[in-house]
């Protein structure tokens, strides 16, 4: 510890004339006075009461940051110094503020499309960009050290080059930064590995970053946090907001799941963010729930989304995702729902599935909803499963053609199989195997949309078949058109040609 310099003033008889003792003034030694360290006051820097540096030298505020009259903040250690940093994220831009030697400086301004990590084996700035034309993702890790500095940069991009809906040996592969030096799928998977595998397996679940937006709420907790042992959540979840003025508002969401992430996103679009808390629900990490919450007046309530449709009316429980429909040139937020089925050999999927949104005052279920058709193929002579198939089915709701019994049953034929002699493993065990190494099939729905604005109904859908000798099961995807004005079956060649 550094010590302060004794001070002597030492007055002489030569210099005063007196025959006085030199006088001796002497400070304290504080080799025992504790150093206090001034913690980051981030509050202030919200509050707008604290000034910072930005990376062109010159200080800002909160208010005073481009595109700021909406922006989006947290609290994340993106430099892995264990102490964190804000990072703030307006309309078009991303800043990480630090605190070192009682300064808060901007060390990184990026994109909108950067995301913090804050991880115990990861630390640093995560972009991740889904484009189109052809299908493709953009991978990039940065990591920075508390000034600043760039310590290392990776980058991954994929590219769906022959169109068919998947990454596969066809398509291009880069690992540089300009996709200037392309690469095969082996050499991609094993350089990328490290940041592609990130963004499946970190975001959101394991290692949630939370945004908070500057609409008077502050922070948002929670008590029961997602568990992957499987321990359970002995009590009903309970969601605290704190609002900028530190007061606090409990709301028992009655359901006991664990929170895997927090969403800000206009889901009724009337122009304001609701808060969406996504949870595991009996701790199954796929049977997500997502329950919303919306601010106004100051106060937050809870709004329950699944009374509005009667297909999960009455489930106890509910999945939802985010989601988006694209209806009659209009953008709307929604949600992908589902309700829960019995278990079956099928229990990873729900025997019920929607998209709601909100328009015109009320909740709407796009288009309509899907259905399953289980069957189950028993052997003639030992009476054992030989094979089981799992199909979605779309029923078009009334309102939308007036064909719709028509294309509902077109969409019936499409959608389902004479199963046991087109998926049967040829391979299959002899009876009295069969229970052990029977072949499952699935028919899954990923999407259904308009096409044209409104006059044809488009439903894609993915192939699974899982045989018991095959190394891999067996994909494929394919999607169908239907006439909402004729009620025709019809192709995309068909559409263009219009």
């Amino acid at each position: 510890m550094k010590r302060k310099v004794a001070f002597f003033l030492i007055l002489t008889l030569a210099l005063t004339g007196c025959g006085k003792k030199p006088v001796v003034e002497e400070e304290e030694d504080d080799e025992d006075v504790p150093v206090v360290v001034k913690e980051a006051d981030w509050n202030a820097v919200l509050d707008d009461k604290q000034e910072f540096i930005g990376l062109d030298e010159k200080s800002y505020k909160v208010s005073t940051l481009p595109d700021n009259d909406k922006y989006y903040f947290t609290l994340a250690d993106v430099d892995g110094d264990e102490k964190d940093e804000l990072c703030i994220k307006t309309r078009t831009s991303f800043y990480v503020i630090n605190y070192t030697d009682k300064e808060y400086k901007v060390i990184y301004e990026g994109s909108i499309y950067e995301e913090p990590v804050d991880a115990p084996e990861k630390h640093g700035i995560f972009m991740y960009i889904k484009g189109e034309a052809p299908d493709n993702e953009r991978f990039k890790f940065t990591e920075i050290d508390d000034e600043g500095t760039v310590i290392s940069e990776a980058y991954a991009s994929r590219y769906d080059a022959n169109d068919n809906g998947i990454f596969d040996e066809a398509d291009m592969y880069f690992v540089d930064a300009d996709d200037a030096t392309p690469v095969d799928e082996p050499t991609w998977k094993s350089k990328a590995g490290g940041i592609y595998n990130y963004v499946e397996n970190y975001a959101p679940y394991t290692h949630p970053v939370k945004w908070m937006e500057n609409n008077g709420i502050r922070d948002v907790t929670w008590n029961n946090s997602f568990d992957p042992s499987g321990e359970g959540y002995s009590e009903n979840t309970v969601i605290t907001f704190t609002s900028d003025d530190g007061s606090t508002q409990d709301i028992d969401t009655g359901h006991a799941f664990g929170v895997q992430k927090l969403d800000l996103i206009d889901i009724d679009n009337d122009g304001a963010d609701e808060f969406i808390i996504y949870g595991a629900l009996g701790n199954e990490s796929y049977n997500v729930a997502a329950f919303i919450f919306k601010l106004a007046d100051g106060t937050v309530t809870q709004i329950d989304y699944k009374s509005s449709i009667d297909g999960i009316r009455d489930s106890a429980v509910y999945t939802a995702n985010y989601d988006t429909v694209y209806y009659y040139g209009n953008v709307y937020s929604g949600l992908a729902v589902t309700s829960p089925g019995e278990q079956t050999v099928y229990n990873f999927y729900e025997n019920y599935g929607s998209t709601i949104y909100f328009a015109d005052g009320q909740w709407h279920e796009f288009l309509g909803h899907y259905v399953p058709v289980i069957k189950e193929y028993t052997c003639d002579d030992c009476g054992e499963v030989m094979c089981r198939s799992y199909e979605e089915v779309f029923v078009l709701n009334e309102g939308y053609s007036e064909f719709t019994e028509q294309i509902n049953q077109l969409i019936l034929e499409d959608l389902t199989i004479d199963g046991l002699p087109y998926i049967y493993n040829d391979y299959s065990a002899p009876c009295g195997e069969h229970s052990s190494e029977y072949t499952e099939y699935y028919c899954m729905i990923s999407d259904y949309s308009l096409v044209d604005s409104t006059r044809y109904l488009k439903i894609d859908v993915s192939y699974m078949t899982q045989l018991a000798s095959a190394p891999a099961p067996w994909r494929d995807q394919e999607s169908f058109y239907y006439d909402l004005q004729t009620g025709e079956r019809i192709s995309e060649e068909d559409i263009h040609n219009v």
